[in-house]
């Protein structure tokens, strides 16, 4: 069985919470966002939470635009 592969369009507040805790779940998570320092940050350096939960950074492919992302199980609008 493949791994659920979610994309979360739109990583602000919401959709990084929504997408680091799923990968923190061991699930294959993209983010989609406009901004490139964000999106280069994501691919070279992880993603990095904090919260009431403690920190973690988590391992998440990242794309400004989304092309290219394929294998989408499932779809977060959070933008």
């Amino acid at each position: 069985m493949s791994q659920l592969h979610i994309s979360v369009i739109g990583a602000g507040n919401m959709g990084c919470l929504y997408g680091a805790n799923l990968a923190r779940a061991g699930l294959r998570v993209t983010f989609i966002d406009p901004w490139a320092e964000h999106v280069e940050a994501i691919r070279s350096r992880g993603f990095r939470m904090e919260g009431l939960h403690g920190s973690f950074v988590v391992s998440a492919e990242a794309s400004m635009t989304g092309a290219g992302v394929s294998g989408v199980d499932v779809a977060i609008d959070s933008a």
